[in-house]
């Protein structure tokens, strides 16, 4: 999977260059950190967590999400990527604590429909991939006589997905040399990223299909601060 999207990734640069072959070649780009979050729906999953007495995390939930990234324009396309941790999805009942988190990492494709030395906007498609872990800790109540238990505490579900995502992005440059040294960035990303390939839990090497998958699929929004370079 890494290599399809790499290869696809290396495809749209090239492409890009033979088409500009003849024309005046602009860069510019930088790098950025991030935070946001995401909107994730865990109703199908709570509904499998609930017939083994296991946390449910509540249908809808927002996840805190943090990470790096950056990219380079060639004229108005734009290539880049980035990596992303998440945090924020935990729940308890009387016999488990339980928490969700995991990473990711994507690389992007874009146009600007607006590129000046102030302010670009520009809509992306990104491909990559992720994976999350779900860690169990005994509650108060845990007890090995219970029945219709699934898992003892101490036990760490891990799965892994693909990850598409649709974005627009909102870039403003700020800095009196902004355009030669480069200046200060503050974005904004907003969009839907879609997992069409999740596999099941597993732990120790062992497969937990009694639960269903964890499905990252959702609107999501983005701040984003750095540092670049904008077009003369």
């Amino acid at each position: 999977m890494k290599t399809a999207i790499i290869t696809i990734f290396l495809f749209f640069v090239h492409l890009t260059l033979f088409a500009q072959q003849k024309e005046a070649v602009f860069r510019s780009g930088g790098g950025y950190v991030f935070a946001g979050t995401d909107f994730i729906h865990t109703a199908s999953l709570d509904r499998s967590l609930r017939q083994y007495h296991l946390p449910e995390f509540g249908g809808a939930r927002n996840a805190t999400t943090f990470g790096a990234g950056g990219g380079v324009f060639i004229n108005r396309f734009f290539y880049g990527g980035e990596g992303a941790g998440q945090v924020g999805l935990s729940a308890s009942n009387d016999y488990y604590h339980s928490k969700i988190y995991g990473g990711r990492g994507s690389i992007h494709v874009g146009y600007a429909l607006i590129q000046n030395s102030t302010f670009a906007f520009y809509p992306t498609f990104g491909a990559g991939g992720g994976g999350t872990a779900m860690r169990l800790d005994e509650g108060a109540s845990f007890s090995k006589d219970r029945d219709g238990l699934l898992l003892d505490p101490d036990t760490k579900l891990h799965t892994a997905y693909m990850l598409l995502k649709l974005g627009l992005n909102g870039d403003f440059f700020f800095g009196s040399n902004k355009n030669k040294t480069g200046g200060m960035l503050l974005g904004i990303a907003a969009g839907y990223q879609l997992a069409p390939l999740v596999s099941r839990w597993e732990y120790d090497d062992h497969s937990v299909p009694e639960l269903d998958k964890y499905d990252p699929s959702g609107f999501y929004l983005r701040l984003k601060v750095g540092w670049a370079k904008g077009r003369p």
